[in-house]
């Protein structure tokens, strides 16, 4: 495997410096593993991610680990950026985890739709 192909999210301690450069070959890869990629800015940084599968879904609703609604954001985050990005990035203002989670569901298919009563 390529070695500028990171398919995974890794939270890092902070540290010196921004978060990777991603690459297209990056891109490219992770095309090639998820079908679709997206990037969103939200406070002021480029966040890269795929969308949440229905069994990264029941993972999240069955955690033991989530118990608030920031919880559950955060895991689906988690689970769903791909490259690599500083902890203090993720976390650092309070409305990134929330931006980000509701892009990555709205890309995920838990967008509004239109309903008719018949």
């Amino acid at each position: 495997m390529n070695p500028d192909i990171q398919n995974n999210y890794t939270i890092n301690e902070p540290k010196q410096g921004d978060s990777m450069e991603v690459t297209q070959v990056m891109i490219d890869g992770w095309k090639a593993t998820y079908k679709k990629v997206y990037m969103v800015s939200v406070g002021g940084q480029d966040w890269y991610f795929k969308r949440l599968s229905r069994e990264d879904y029941f993972s999240i609703a069955e955690s033991t680990n989530v118990v608030k609604g920031f919880d559950s954001e955060l895991e689906t985050v988690t689970k769903c950026l791909l490259g690599e990005y500083n902890l203090a990035d993720l976390t650092g203002a309070s409305g990134v985890v929330s931006k980000l989670s509701e892009q990555i569901l709205l890309r995920s298919g838990f967008e509004d739709v239109e309903s008719q009563e018949l």
